[in-house]
């Protein structure tokens, strides 16, 4: 039973609005004291700015507006929202930075320039103990992998795992 409530009183406590609301109140306790105590008034201050710009929110929301007008601005606002949404997202196949093929396992990163994504810093690893391939051997357990590709070959391989991966099918998304 004392279990119960105990976890109840846990699940309000947690809440995030139990949280917000009660550090917002917790603070405004400790700064009356620190008022208090220090003399100042900065607690009168916050209440006046708080006060004024709430009287100005209902002044201008009481204020009649020409309602073409405020749906202009409602439509410009979200094109402009839509817009910037487009520009700002970030495609999903940033996150594939590695794969194995042909027995190796392959690291890169992407690099954002001229408005196109280029491939960058293809390293080679051990697909065993993912440490790094220098002169076909690993540096770490010995193992010897015969890694012949050129740069190109491999930026190739890369452009084929993300276009089965996430069915993109041109180059062009990445600039090459």
């Amino acid at each position: 039973m004392w279990q119960k409530k105990i976890a109840m009183i846990k699940k309000f406590l947690l809440n995030p609005w139990t949280v917000g609301i009660g550090s917002t109140v917790c603070a405004a306790i400790i700064l009356k004291i620190f008022d208090l105590l220090v003399g100042t008034k900065i607690l009168d201050y916050i209440g006046g700015a708080l006060y004024t710009s709430l009287k100005f929110l209902y002044n201008l929301l009481d204020y009649r507006l020409p309602i073409g007008l405020f749906l202009s601005i409602l439509l410009i606002y979200f094109l402009y929202k839509r817009i910037n949404l487009r520009k700002n997202r970030r495609p999903i196949y940033l996150d594939y930075k590695e794969d194995e093929f042909q027995g190796i396992l392959y690291r890169w990163s992407y690099k954002y320039l001229n408005g196109k994504y280029r491939i960058e810093e293809i390293v080679a690893y051990c697909p065993t103990c993912k440490h790094r391939i220098v002169h076909d051997q690993c540096l770490n357990c010995g193992a010897v992998y015969l890694d012949k590709k050129n740069r190109q070959e491999r930026k190739a391989m890369i452009y084929y795992g993300v276009e089965k991966k996430y069915n993109i099918n041109e180059f062009h998304e990445f600039g090459e």
